[in-house]
């Protein structure tokens, strides 16, 4: 999903979709493949490949959102636990113990998401009820995650096109953002520290990542937006 208010680009061209790939998303990150000699364009896969830019088509729905939430743990535990609840109940779940959500105090030190509370290790329920260790009571924090809307929230919150054809379903192609660009997405890791980011890449299922991770380095590339409370997208400009 693109915030098209905050994105600034100049360059968009259609082009063929791989045919064994996929692109499901608005504000994927993409990348180039030659099919039978020609140009097409797949979601990033997180490895050697060449970055081709961002797609749009304002008829894709998003099935992830990010959010971020600010909370104070709590001094005293409740139920036996100290916990906090995140305003969303769909949190999106990659596997045990590891879903889409990043935590950090506001003194900037990162907590690690476990199978068993401990000192600066919580644990997240899919419901979103996130329990913390008795040496983190009263400490502020920031939470980053995403999670799966409802179809009566997308209609409600998110802007959608006119009820028509995809084209890119019966064409088979995908509007691309080319760089220069300014883009604001969410198709980004939220577990990773973006105030540090010392390099933007490609990542798994069309995601963009930090430093940290496989995937290849975005030539020209820096994060301009942090996602906070006020607006959750990732915002990067390549130049």
């Amino acid at each position: 999903m693109l915030d098209l208010s905050r994105c600034k680009f100049y360059d968009v061209i259609e082009v063929p979709i791989l045919s064994t790939g996929s692109v499901l998303q608005e504000g994927m990150c993409l990348v180039s493949a030659l099919e039978s000699g020609e140009d097409t364009v797949n979601h990033s896969g997180g490895g050697v490949e060449v970055f081709a830019g961002f797609s749009i088509n304002c008829q894709k729905s998003p099935v992830e959102i990010p959010l971020v939430e600010e909370f104070t743990i709590p001094d005293t535990a409740v139920d036996a636990d100290r916990y906090i609840q995140l305003s969303k109940t769909t949190v999106v779940k990659n596997g045990a113990n590891d879903h889409k959500i990043h935590i950090e105090l506001t003194a900037g030190t990162e907590q690690t998401e476990a199978g068993a509370i401990a000192d600066g290790s919580y644990v997240c329920s899919d419901t979103g009820k996130v329990t913390f260790h008795t040496a983190q009571k009263g400490l502020g924090i920031t939470v980053t995650y995403k999670y799966s809307p409802t179809a009566l929230e997308l209609q409600a919150t998110v802007w959608e096109g006119g009820i028509n054809i995809d084209s890119a379903v019966v064409f088979g192609k995908i509007g691309v953002i080319k760089p220069p660009c300014i883009i604001y997405t969410s198709e980004y890791n939220p577990k990773r520290d973006w105030a540090n980011a010392t390099s933007i890449k490609t990542a798994d299922d069309g995601q963009l990542d930090d430093q940290n991770g496989a995937g290849t380095a975005i030539t020209g590339a820096r994060v301009i937006h942090v996602p906070d409370a006020d607006n959750p997208y990732l915002g990067i400009e390549i130049i």
